[in-house]
């Protein structure tokens, strides 16, 4: 581009002539970016498609990174935001400003941002990120379609948490539950013809709580009330297997909740009737979650205690027999193999 008074090009980045904003750069720029000191301002769509742009590292002089300024650089693996800017992303837009950054695997969000904006990191490939002390606010869909994305940190600062339906969180630690969390977290059972019902667990210092990523619109909206006004009550904890929305997922959610009263020495807690109905379910939640490769939960039903040892060593054989039998000519990884052999393993002391 030729210079003029308004801007000038340095290392095929644009920038206005007093070099305190980024309105462009040229697509075949590549490797690790510095940004320069002075700069305050990234534009909008300043960086977009620069595929081959590796790192960037931000000034501390920036104050505001605009919408998609860093969409679909595929291969941004590190970026790090400085020590001055306080918020990513502009207020009341869907930003999607690192949208298409597949290689971006992990951030860090430095102490001194306040807020994030909606879908700043939407669609990449982000499967771990820092958030420390001192972020107040996380917009809507921040973190939308980041499939990798299953455990989230949040800070005890934070005081605000935007809507992330659908999301793919399986963990979520917290100190404090920010206002109308479950709301945010959770969806409507009847907004999908074919739901994915999944657990979302929530450890709040020693206490973990397993709620079913959809409810039906009452019980989400009690269950939110609840924990807005009381918080996480042990009553609640225990009982949270009565809001999901199919007989597996509260069977399942029974199981975590039965496993953690065990621990805090409380399964008088549990109604009577429900560790009844786990008991009787027992062996055929153990094969639904052995058929999906989940070993550790299997194994934890088994230490539960719901099968006497009459029954395990009566059944030990048979549960043998239809595990090996189920996976008769089917296509058995190494993973799977050893998955097998180690639950018939631990059944079999189990039961001895």
């Amino acid at each position: 581009m030729e210079e003029n008074i308004f801007f000038k090009e340095i290392d095929g980045i644009t920038y206005t002539s007093d070099m305190r904003v980024i309105t462009g750069c040229k697509k075949d720029i590549e490797g690790h970016i510095i940004i320069p000191e002075g700069v305050e301002i990234i534009k909008a769509e300043a960086f977009r498609s620069c595929e081959s742009i590796t790192s960037i590292i931000l000034p501390d002089s920036l104050k505001t990174i605009e919408w998609r300024a860093f969409v679909d650089c595929r291969n941004l693996q590190h970026i790090d935001f400085g020590n001055g800017i306080q918020q990513i992303g502009c207020l009341g837009l869907s930003n999607d400003i690192f949208d298409g950054c597949k290689n971006l695997h992990s951030v860090i969000i430095p102490s001194q941002v306040k807020y994030i904006g909606d879908a700043v990191f939407y669609k990449t490939g982000l499967n771990t990120i820092q958030l420390n002390e001192g972020l107040e606010n996380i917009g809507n869909m921040v973190f939308g379609n980041c499939q990798m994305l299953t455990h989230l940190i949040l800070p005890a600062s934070l005081k605000h948490f935007g809507f992330h339906r659908s999301n793919h969180f399986a963990n979520i630690t917290l100190k404090t539950i920010p206002v109308d969390f479950i709301l945010k977290i959770t969806d409507t059972s009847y907004r999908y013809h074919y739901p994915e019902y999944r657990i979302i667990t929530l450890t709040i210092g020693d206490r973990k709580v397993f709620i079913p990523n959809m409810m039906d619109e009452y019980d989400r909206s009690k269950v939110n009330a609840k924990i807005n006004e009381e918080g996480v009550t042990d009553n609640l904890m225990y009982s949270m297997y009565k809001y999901a929305p199919s007989e597996a997922i509260r069977t399942e959610i029974g199981y975590h909740i039965y496993n953690e009263a065990l621990k805090q020495n409380n399964v008088d807690k549990i109604d009577e009737g429900f560790r009844l109905k786990l008991k009787q379910r027992a062996t055929g939640m153990i094969f639904h979650l052995l058929d999906q490769d989940r070993l550790e939960e299997a194994i934890m039903i088994i230490n539960l205690g719901f099968l006497s040892k009459y029954t395990r060593q009566k059944k030990k054989g048979r549960l043998i027999f239809l595990i090996t039998t189920e996976f008769h000519g089917k296509k058995i990884t190494g993973c799977l193999l050893k998955t097998v052999t180690v639950f018939i393993m631990a059944y079999c002391l189990s039961s001895s």
